[in-house]
C-alpha cells in the first residue's frame, strides 16, 4: 500500500479518536460544572444528567452488542469444534471399518490382546478355528484358547517378549504349540507375534495357523519311515540268518526272499 493509502485509513480512525476524546472532555466538563454551581443552574444541570443517561445507554448499548458477538463467535467456533468433530468421528469409523474388513478377510487367525492379555480383536478365521464367537472371545484372556500345559509358559513368555522390544517373532520354532478349541479339543498350531504401542499400552497381534493335517501327514510319513527301517532290519536279519544256514521264521523267509 502506498503511502498517500496508508495516510486516508488512517484518517478515518483519528478522526474518531479525536471524537470520542472531545466527547468525553466535554462531559467531564459539564459534570464537573454540574458539580460545581449545583442545582442553581438547570440549564447546566439538565444536559449534564441527559448526556449522563446518554452515555450509560450507549455504554449498555455497546457492551450489549460485545456480547452479542462475542457469543455469536462462541457459536461458530463452537459449531465449527462439532463438525470437526463429527468428520474425525467418521474417519475414525471409516478406518476401523476398513481394519475390520481387512482382518476378517485374513486366511488365518488374528488374535489381538492388551497389557493384560484378553482378547481385543478376534477375526472370522479365528472364530472358526477356535469354533467360538467373537463377541464370547472379546475380554476373555488369551489363555482360554491353549491347551493347559502351555498357559503359564505363554504368559510369562508374551511378559518377556514386551520387554525386549522387538516388533515381531515366531513363536514356536523348536516346538509345536498346542491349542484348544471351545469344544475341548486340541490342535497344532504355527504362530508369530507382533507388538506396538497405542493410547498408552501395549498390544500384541498373534497370527495363528492351524497345521493339523500338515502335522498328520508328518506323522504319517514318520511312521512310514518307521515301518520301513524296521522291515530293512528284518529283510538284513533274513538274508543274514539264510547264508549261515539257520531257517529263519516264516516272516523272516518271506523278507529274505523279498
Amino acid at each position: 500500500m502506498s503511502a498517500t493509502g496508508e495516510t486516508r485509513s488512517r484518517t478515518p480512525r483519528t478522526g474518531r479518536v479525536l471524537a470520542l476524546v472531545a466527547a468525553a472532555a466535554a462531559l467531564v466538563a459539564l459534570n464537573v460544572a454540574a458539580l460545581a454551581t449545583g442545582w442553581e443552574h438547570p440549564e447546566i444541570v439538565a444536559p449534564a444528567i441527559t448526556v449522563d443517561l446518554a452515555s450509560l445507554a450507549l455504554t449498555f448499548g455497546l457492551a450489549w452488542r460485545q456480547a452479542l458477538r462475542s457469543e455469536a463467535e462462541f457459536v461458530q467456533r463452537s459449531s465449527e469444534h462439532r463438525r470437526e468433530a463429527v468428520r474425525m468421528q467418521a474417519a475414525l469409523q471409516d478406518s476401523e471399518a476398513r481394519f475390520s474388513a481387512i482382518v476378517d478377510s485374513a486366511m488365518d487367525a488374528v488374535i489381538t490382546i492388551n497389557d493384560a492379555q484378553r482378547i481385543l480383536v478376534f477375526n472370522r478365521a479365528a472364530e472358526q478355528m477356535f469354533r467360538c464367537l467373537r463377541q464370547e472371545a472379546l475380554g476373555a484372556p488369551l489363555e482360554r484358547f491353549l491347551a493347559p500345559r502351555f498357559r503359564d509358559a505363554h504368559r510369562r513368555n508374551v511378559e518377556s517378549f514386551g520387554r525386549t522390544g522387538v516388533t515381531n517373532r515366531r513363536m514356536g520354532d523348536r516346538t509345536i504349540l498346542w491349542a484348544l478349541r471351545a469344544d475341548g479339543e486340541e490342535f497344532p498350531i504355527e504362530a508369530s507375534i507382533s507388538q506396538t504401542g497405542a493410547e498408552g499400552q501395549r498390544l500384541y497381534t498373534v497370527i495363528l495357523r492351524d497345521v493339523t493335517r500338515r502335522k498328520q501327514a508328518e506323522d504319517a510319513i514318520r511312521r512310514s519311515q518307521e515301518e520301513l527301517r524296521e522291515l530293512s532290519a528284518r529283510v538284513l536279519e533274513a538274508r543274514l540268518l539264510h547264508g549261515l544256514g539257520r531257517k529263519p521264521g516264516p516272516f523272516l523267509h518271506a523278507a529274505a526272499n523279498l
